[in-house]
């Protein structure tokens, strides 16, 4: 980038110095975790074609959000929408916007799988599909706070990548890791088909997990 001075008729360029002490390490974190996340999104587009599964599918799931956010919320896989829009940009994104009003763009969206075609998948390619991706989500977001809807909480306990846990209670913190990842994890309703009464619900224990209220 140059400095342009005009003066009469003499224009005279002169080049400007960075001053590198400017630039804050977090910053720099920042730039290292974006590069490494579109690198794992230019993975998923390449090379999950070579996935018996993800062969079939016409196209697959972008996460969304905040690099830097400190909750993520997780689903279990994409509609065939998202699967073109990116993750929570059907039903349940106008259902999160309405919840998380403003506070939608510092959070980190995303599905454990990433095609909508897995229901009836091969186990060893589902643990793969969630290894090669989800995983590497989790340790560069990591997160403070993550949240799963119940199905993909089921298949978290499934695929081993949280802990064996009791009784869970919705909208609490239960005691778990997520791939050996300290963060404090929650559950909630699946997204389709609520009541009005689990809409109400559904507002009042995400303002009490990310501590609006």
């Amino acid at each position: 980038m140059n400095n342009i001075e005009t003066n009469g008729d003499k224009t005279a360029i002169y080049p400007i110095q960075t001053c590198f002490n400017d630039i804050s390490q977090k910053s720099i974190d920042t730039c290292i975790k974006i590069a490494k996340l579109n690198a794992i999104n230019k993975q998923l587009n390449c090379n999950c074609m070579q996935c018996a599964i993800g062969n079939n599918s016409i196209s697959k799931c972008i996460s969304n959000g905040s690099y830097e956010a400190s909750t993520i919320i997780v689903d279990a896989f994409p509609s065939e929408y998202e699967t073109f829009t990116g993750a929570m940009t059907d039903e349940k994104g106008y259902l999160l916007t309405e919840v998380l009003q403003d506070k939608r763009q510092d959070i980190y969206c995303t599905t454990l799988l990433k095609c909508h075609i897995f229901k009836n998948a091969d186990e060893h390619l589902i643990k793969e599909c969630l290894d090669n991706y989800f995983k590497k989500e989790i340790e560069l977001i990591q997160p403070k706070k993550t949240i799963l809807t119940f199905s993909a909480f089921q298949a978290c306990l499934k695929y081993q990548i949280i802990e064996s846990v009791g009784a869970v209670n919705y909208f609490t913190k239960i005691k778990s890791k997520v791939y050996n990842y300290e963060t404090d994890v929650y559950v909630i309703y699946d997204f389709n088909n609520l009541s009005e009464q689990q809409r109400q619900a559904f507002k009042q224990g995400f303002n009490i997990i990310l501590g609006c209220c």
